[in-house]
Order: C-alpha cells, then structure tokens, then sequence
C-alpha cells in the first residue's frame, strides 16, 4: 500500500546559526520556533460580547472553523526574542553601543533610501530531506512595536535544496533612530510551504556545518544574480547536499522534551 505522504511528518532540522564559540549560548536561549496555531487556538473567543451569537451576522468561531485560514496557518512558527531591546542608531546609522545586548546587533549598509539597516545576531539553520519552501515575515497576527520602527527583511528558499542562514536584517522607516521589542515578543514568523506537520529535531554546530552554511551565504560575493534554481543545480551537482545532511544527521540532539512541547 502507497504511503501517505501528506499525513507523514515531515522532519525539518534546526539550529542557531552561529558561530562555533557561541552556539552553546544561544541553545541556553530556548530559541525554538513555536506554532502560530497553537497560540491562535488558544485565544479563541468564549464570549461573543458585544454581540451575542443571535446579534452576530457571522457566526462565532468562523475564524476557527475556517479551512482556507488553516490551510495557511498550520506551518506557520514563531520567532520570538530572548531579551528586551532598546535600540539607538545615530544619523549614520550607527549603532549606540552603551545599550544592553547592543553587541547582538550589527549595522548593514542599506538598500533602500533613507532607511538604516541592522542585522541581528540571531541566525537559524534549516534542512530538510524532502521539498519546502520557508519564508520569513514580519509578525502580522501580533500587536508588536516592529510596524513603528519599520520591518524585517523577508525571504523565502527551499530548505532541502539550499543551506544558508535565515538572518533576522531590520530596516527602520525613514527618520526613525530606534529599534525596541520586549523579551519574548514575536520578531518574525516562519512559513513552512507543506501541508505535512513539521517535526523539528535539532542538531548542534560543528566547524564543517558552520563553513557549508558559509559557503552557501556567501556565494552570492563570487557569483553574484545567480537565479535560485542554479544555486539548487550547484548545490546537487557538487555534491555538497550530501555532505550536509550527512553532518547534521550525526549530530542530532536527543531532546524528547523539545517535541513534547510543541505536540
């Protein structure tokens, strides 16, 4: 009998990307992504007020109910940060350096006029063995302070065929001088393009995985405006694909509480 692959999980391996020195830190972090859905789940309306369910012209709990909303919402995750920020950049965009956890953040030239620009210092690994695209956005289902400062940069690739860290990069709105967000306020969602449940395993750096992950960020400075489809080709093509899982597959981390938790 054919499997069903849309019921089977679909294992997404993870880790901070940083550098070997620093990894152990950030695993203290508890930098998992959580599920979008849960939380959504979980603030369900038990009460209709002001309109009762006779008053309502749309039903209680449609949202919930709703299959179109699901179908975009399964797969979504959460990045969430593990400190307050309060942030201060100059007219130059430099940052203040007297501030708590400034030296988590890092400044980028801009790409777009007027704005200034911060990478943060909290990069994820993703991989997988079957297709999915992943993209990062900004957190739009939550009341957070990123719309007053301006935005997280998204992106999106396919994580089994390309092996490069998602950067949280910030770009401030034009005149704006200061970035700020409250330990465990959601900074930027994660959008696994499958209908499959993710099951997370994480894995934990080592100098090889760091220098792939490298290698693939940084291609861009040696062929620069290569489509994704031909870095896919070459990341195949090279072999490097195997080498990659390979390494991570031999440093999973056995952590039976991390999938308890997101079950």
């Amino acid at each position: 009998m054919k499997k069903n692959i849309k019921k089977t999980p679909l294992t997404v391996y993870w880790a901070p990307s940083s550098t070997v020195e620093n990894s152990y830190q950030q695993m203290l972090l508890d930098l998992k992504p959580t599920r979008l859905l849960q939380e959504v789940s979980k603030n369900r309306a038990l009460d209709p007020s002001p309109l009762s369910a006779l008053q309502a012209k749309v039903p209680l709990g449609g949202l919930h109910l709703c299959t179109a909303f699901h179908e975009l919402m399964t797969n979504v995750f959460i990045i969430r940060s593990p400190f307050d920020v309060e942030l201060y950049v100059d007219d130059d965009g430099h940052i203040d350096r007297t501030k708590d956890y400034s030296g988590w953040f890092v400044e980028r030239t801009s790409s777009l006029e007027g704005m200034k620009s911060l990478d943060m210092d909290m990069y994820y690994l993703f991989f997988a063995e079957d297709p999915v695209n992943v993209t990062i956005t900004s957190p739009y289902m939550h009341k957070t302070s990123q719309s007053e400062w301006g935005f997280i940069t998204p992106v999106k690739f396919d994580v089994s065929k390309w092996f490069r860290p998602y950067g949280l990069i910030f770009h401030l709105w034009p005149g704006v001088n200061k970035l700020t967000f409250k330990k465990g306020e959601p900074i930027a969602y994660l959008h696994f393009e499958t209908t499959r449940k993710i099951e997370f395993k994480q894995f934990y750096m080592t100098p090889e995985i760091f220098n792939q992950a490298n290698a693939c960020g940084n291609i861009k400075h040696v062929l620069p405006f290569e489509p994704l489809e031909k870095l896919y080709d070459l990341f195949f093509r090279s072999g490097m694909r195997t080498r990659v899982l390979e390494e991570i597959k031999n440093r999973i981390i056995i952590n039976d509480y991390e999938n308890d938790k997101d079950s």
